[in-house]
């Protein structure tokens, strides 16, 4: 028996050019079919308003001032038994009132609960406590 002599084993490799060449042809060949498409717009035409802007109506925080013996809201001292009645009015014809409570060390913390239950009472949800500037 004769057996044919094994191929040298360094010539395994791929050959790389002709893929490189099919690659060039495929890559002009697209370049050019692109080069053919046109692309298709379209003119939209806007709206333009001719009606008034509505202004955004600020609402003004209503501000309550506690110390140790009285409220004030908006400067004018309030007793607590008309807190409520009071902060409705100061609210009335406001989207969202926002209540500001400055309070200072000696006021009581049940003073500013009293607040935040008439606030509450009054349908008021946005609460701010404020610390009193002592260098006024």
């Amino acid at each position: 028996m004769r057996f044919k002599p094994l191929q040298n084993e360094d010539n395994l490799s791929p050959n790389v050019v002709p893929m490189i060449d099919v690659l060039l042809v495929l890559i002009i060949f697209l370049v050019i079919t692109f080069g053919f498409f046109k692309i298709t717009t379209f003119d939209v035409t806007l709206p333009s308003g001719q009606g008034e802007t509505q202004s955004k109506k600020e609402n003004k925080a209503i501000r309550i001032e506690v110390d140790a013996n009285h409220f004030k809201i908006n400067a004018q001292e309030v007793s607590k038994t008309n807190l409520a009645t009071a902060l409705k009015q100061a609210a009335q014809g406001q989207k969202d009132p926002v209540i500001e409570i400055y309070a200072d060390g000696q006021a009581p913390h049940q003073k500013i609960i009293d607040i935040m239950t008439a606030a509450k009472e009054a349908h008021i949800i946005n609460i701010i406590l404020m610390a009193n500037d002592e260098k006024k």
